[in-house]
């Protein structure tokens, strides 16, 4: 999971301090790369994100052109957000991955779950 300055390859931990009357909304831009390690294709079911300072929780499954994911495969997308560097305070945003996987003859799928965090103070 990355946080850059939307718009370049600057990473969210050199935004700038700035002072009073140079703070505002900074906007940023969010990507996350999900990759199949396993050995079976899987189905993503699910993939949300939740970002503090709000702790507002997203469903970005529709962000993907495709859940199917195979063994070796990645899937990166990316997100706009917006900080605002007037207030002194910790971002952070993390993203939560289901998928359903194959199984062995006669067991039902089972799911395989993974998440990240970025944290930024």
């Amino acid at each position: 999971m990355t946080c850059t300055l939307a718009g370049t390859d600057t990473p969210c931990s050199d935004i700038p301090s700035e002072g009073p009357a140079d703070c505002g909304a900074t906007s940023v831009e969010y990507c996350y790369t999900i990759e199949n390690v396993g050995d079976e294709c899987g189905d993503i079911g699910t993939m949300t994100t939740t970002r503090s300072p709000s702790g507002a929780i997203e469903d970005v499954l529709d962000f993907l052109d495709e859940t199917n994911l195979c063994p070796g495969n990645s899937i990166t997308v990316c997100e706009d957000d917006v900080v605002d560097t007037c207030i002194n305070d910790c971002y952070t945003a993390s993203l939560q991955v289901a998928a359903t996987m194959a199984a062995p003859a006669g067991i039902d799928g089972y799911v395989c779950r993974g998440d990240a965090s970025y944290g930024e103070c």
